[in-house]
């Protein structure tokens, strides 16, 4: 399994980012406040330069146990709700 970093903006404003989904692709993305994104275990400059700043943090042994998609913003109350379904689906 490729290894997945969750990316999570740590400022009180929104934080615009690129992430890698591929070795070809990473588009821009824009965190609000609270929200996190995942990507493919891969730096981009942009990243680079907002994580040196301490706009948002990496986790890099993050698991993808609900198989988020890559490169798509989630908030937490979002990913409360998908492991609710996923405790419900598992009973």
């Amino acid at each position: 399994m490729e290894k997945v970093w969750k990316i999570k903006n740590e400022k009180d404003h929104p934080v615009k980012i690129s992430v890698a989904l591929s070795s070809t692709k990473a588009p821009g993305i824009i965190l609000q406040p609270g929200q996190f994104c995942l990507s493919i275990a891969q730096i981009t400059a942009p990243l680079d330069k907002q994580c040196k700043t301490g706009f948002v943090s990496i986790d890099k042994e993050y698991v993808n146990s609900q198989n988020l998609e890559l490169g798509k913003a989630y908030d937490l109350t979002t990913l409360d709700k998908i492991q609710e379904k996923t405790k419900i689906y598992a009973k």
